[in-house]
C-alpha cells in the first residue's frame, strides 16, 4: 500500500472550468491542484501499478463537498504515472472528512492499494 499526503487549498471539481471564446477549459486553480497532488503521489510511487484501489481520507474546511474530491484525485493518480488510464482505478472509497476552519490549511491522504490480479 502507498500512502501520499497533500496540503494545500482544495479546488472543488464544481470549480474546474473557465469558458473562453467560446470553449471550455480547465482553470489554472484546477490544473494547480491536480498538479500538485500528482507530485505527491509521485513521491511516494515511481512506477505503474496497473489496477489500484482508492481510499481518501481528508481534513477541509467546512464548506467544501467532499465527495467531488474523487475525479481530481484519480486524474493526479493518472498524471502520476501510477495508472495507465484512470479507469484503470477500481474501488474509490472516501472516508467522511475531519472539518476545520475556513482559513487553515486542507489535507488530503491518499491509500492507494495495488488490485490482486483475478
Amino acid at each position: 500500500m502507498i500512502c501520499a499526503v497533500w496540503r494545500g487549498k482544495a479546488v472543488s471539481v464544481n470549480n474546474w472550468h473557465v469558458i473562453r471564446k467560446g470553449r471550455i477549459y480547465a482553470s489554472k486553480e484546477y490544473e494547480a491542484f491536480i498538479s500538485s497532488i500528482a507530485w505527491a503521489i509521485k513521491v511516494e510511487c515511481q512506477q505503474s501499478l496497473g489496477h489500484v484501489n482508492l481510499l481518501i481520507s481528508s481534513s477541509l474546511n467546512r464548506s467544501f463537498d467532499h465527495h467531488n474530491l474523487s475525479k481530481p484525485i484519480c486524474d493526479a493518480i493518472e498524471r502520476a504515472g501510477v495508472v495507465e488510464n484512470d479507469r484503470n482505478i477500481g474501488i474509490v472509497t472516501l472516508w467522511p472528512p475531519e472539518r476545520h476552519k475556513r482559513n487553515e490549511i486542507d489535507e488530503i491522504r491518499i491509500f492507494i492499494m495495488k488490485q490482486d490480479a483475478a
